[in-house]
């Protein structure tokens, strides 16, 4: 062809840019679904630090790997989807030392142009950009691999990797025919039309060869196993649970089964020649010679075949190779075939390739399912459940009397690290630990997924330290005779939702263990949030009388006694809570129970005592700054002292909280502080906001 011809046929910087463009979205879309799956796996990560690890690892592994595979094939078959969108394809250049013309580059020359665009795209994409000024718009890769990049005409030009049939390509483009509906009717007319095709001349002259199974397929496959195991390995390094591990082993094999004629047909190779049909395969070469044919057995659609002798029968499966490969196959064996002996239609299904991939797939639902049983964790946890110590549980595990977190549940990395049910836990990341509650809020407010633990444990002289990082946890084993296991259950697993049945299961608790005070107390607390203010004293009450030093049980005593207006004996169990729990002289960071204390306390003076409200609303703060209700009353404090810039700035604090934690009534009047909206504490103003006055300012207008 003329020089000039060959440029008109090649394809322009614009138009190779464009089909480039397409596959990026292509590849961009296949990456961020992948990592979005992955990310979903590991939901809960709060340190930055493993999730950082895992985005590099997933950018390193597999962007790279995806993008290599994706060329590599597109160059070995012709074209990029971007391309054939484009009309583009991938030919050889025919001539002396150069690619043979064929439909597409083989897997050998594909790997050398896709070596090619890595080098090209190197300096800064280089390789890229030289087409944008080559004569013959060739690019780095293309003159490596002795390519060049078509359109036009070209597409439909005897040899070219898209030359598909004789007719024109606009009657065959290449969506229409992946989303024909009439594709299975014609593969089934497949047989019918192979029969009563002409015989070409010296059609028996030539040896026919093919192989069984098409190896970019099997390609595709491996990668995805590799991948798999990537992930696996990535999953015991960052500890994921059973459950997930199965799930990605079932996805696999499902994968792995649907291929199973690629897999299994790339073993074999079907050879066709004057002495017979040789099947080459994993159980070694068996042949067949002509005059021992008695019978040719096809299916419809040339999927399976079989040729069988006197005392040999081979039986191959061709679903792997497009419908004009199968065709050839038959038309070969026609050529040669003894004319006493006929093809006939082939109803059965050979067991080589269904009952494998039957197994395999059978396989990968099985252990779907058994994910399904074993769970598949939503995020990671430490796996320790623990409580404010207690006469009960200091007795039951034989720990010394000092303030800590008894732990009762322990489960996943905690159980992993050595940690044991009955550690007195009393410090974690260097903060003394007093309770349940200030554990689980220091824990929340922490953005590490690395801690450390000093706890004591039974028998042993000095503290013990531990360090470890949160990962996938599972519900360990439980014990129904074991009155600890109603209380973690009333306790951590219902939310409040269902207060009826957490009644029932303290009261179970105590059943079999009548001395279990913090169950007592902790049932206190749904009587009184139910409005069953005798019940709640009387299990407070008990709570106290089993374990004098519980601070919460005082605490929530007093509040029953507030409720029915018993002021001074309310008083004097706030101040009882308060020495209790250590708060004169105790640490101040993250000391849950002092900062409830004093609010409550604070709460108690309103309308009593302003000085005092002042003073324990602050002191609230000191201790645990994220309780909302203390810069409410600081606000209010400071609005009737008339000390307008302190009460605006505590009324903006409290403001800042998250809608859950703050009163809506409360929101409302200090909007109207900041605006400067009348305030209504007598009900004389009407549509004003309503603030929780003090008394000794009830009958002054604001």
């Amino acid at each position: 062809m003329p020089p000039d011809t060959e440029r008109e046929r090649a394809a322009t910087f614009l138009q190779r840019a464009g089909a480039y463009l397409i596959d990026s979205g292509i590849l961009l879309g296949a990456w961020f679904v992948a990592f979005m799956a992955a990310g979903a796996a590991l939901t809960g990560l709060e340190d930055d630090s493993s999730e950082s690890n895992l985005i590099g690892l997933f950018i390193i592994v597999f962007g790279p790997s995806t993008w290599f595979m994706y060329q590599w094939v597109c160059n070995a078959l012709g074209a990029s989807l971007g391309k054939k969108v484009m009309h583009l394809a991938i030919e050889p250049i025919p001539g002396p030392a150069r690619l043979p013309q064929r439909a597409g580059l083989g897997a050998g020359n594909g790997f050398v142009r896709t070596i090619g665009q890595v080098i090209s795209a190197v300096p800064l994409g280089l390789g890229f950009w030289w087409a944008l000024w080559d004569p013959e718009h060739r690019a780095w890769h293309d003159r490596m691999a002795g390519t060049r990049v078509v359109g036009g005409p070209a597409l439909i030009s005897e040899g070219s990797a898209l030359a598909l049939s004789e007719k024109p390509r606009s009657d065959h483009p290449w969506w229409k025919k992946l989303l024909s509906a009439r594709r299975k009717e014609d593969e089934q007319r497949a047989l019918e039309e192979a029969l009563a095709a002409d015989m070409p001349l010296g059609a028996a002259d030539r040896p026919f060869s093919v192989r069984l199974g098409r190896w970019w397929i099997v390609v595709l496959q491996a990668f995805h196993v590799v991948l798999a195991v990537v992930f696996l390995v990535i999953g015991r390094v960052f500890q994921w649970d059973w459950g997930l591990m199965a799930l990605i082993g079932g996805l696999v094999l499902l994968t792995l089964a649907g291929s199973w004629p690629e897999l299994y047909g790339l073993t074999q190779k079907l050879t066709i020649s004057g002495g017979g049909v040789k099947l080459e395969g994993l159980p070694g070469p068996r042949s067949v010679s002509w005059y021992a044919v008695s019978r040719v057995l096809v299916r419809p659609d040339l999927a399976d075949m079989r040729v069988a002798g006197i005392s040999t029968r081979l039986t191959w499966s061709a679903s792997a190779l497009p419908i004009d490969k199968r065709k050839e196959i038959l038309l070969a064996i026609r050529a040669r075939l003894p004319e006493s002996v006929r093809v006939e239609e082939w109803k059965g299904q050979q067991l080589a390739t269904f009952v494998p991939g039957a197994v395999v797939g059978a396989v990968g639902v099985a252990l779907l399912f058994t994910s399904s049983l074993l769970g598949i964790p939503s995020g990671k946890a430490l796996g320790i459940r623990c409580s404010v110590t207690s006469e009960y549980l200091r007795t039951r595990f034989d720990q010394p009397d000092q303030r800590g977190c008894i732990v009762l549940r322990v489960s996943g990395p905690a159980e992993r690290a050595g940690i044991r049910q009955g550690d007195l836990m009393i410090e974690m990341n260097g903060v003394p630990i007093v309770s349940g509650s200030q554990f689980s809020i220091l824990f929340d407010s922490s953005r590490s997924d690395t801690f450390g633990f000093t706890m004591l444990r039974s028998g042993e002289a000095r503290p013990l330290e531990f360090r470890f990082q949160m990962g996938p946890t599972k519900g360990p084993k439980e014990d129904k005779s074991d009155p600890v296991f109603y209380y973690l259950r009333a306790r951590f697993h219902s939310e409040r939702k269902h207060i009826d049945r957490d009644i029932a299961d303290y009261s179970r608790a105590i059943e079999l263990a009548p001395e279990f005070d913090i169950a007592y107390m902790y049932r206190g607390e749904l009587f009184q949030e139910v409005g069953d203010l005798a019940a709640a004293r009387a299990d407070y009450e008990r709570a106290i009388e089993l374990s004098p030093d519980l601070g919460a049980a005082h605490q929530w005593l007093a509040t029953v006694d507030q409720d029915e207006g018993e002021i001074e004996q309310a008083l004097h169990g706030f101040e009882r809570a308060i020495a209790v729990d250590e708060c004169e002289g105790g640490f101040t960071r993250y000391n849950i129970e002092c900062a409830e204390d004093y609010l409550l306390l604070a709460g108690l003076y309103q309308g009593t005592d302003i000085e005092k409200v002042r003073e324990a609303a602050q002191r609230s703060i000191e201790f645990y700054p994220r309780f909302a209700a203390p810069y409410y009353q600081l606000a209010v404090d400071h609005y009737f002292r008339d000390e307008d810039a302190e009460a605006q700035r505590y009324a903006q604090e409290y403001l800042a909280f998250p809608r859950r934690d703050v009163d809506p009534d409360r929101v409302a009047a200090l909007r109207a502080l900041l605006s400067e909206t009348p305030f209504n504490c007598d009900g004389r103003l009407e549509n004003a906001p309503r603030f929780h006055c003090p008394l000794s300012y009830e009958t002054s207008t604001p």
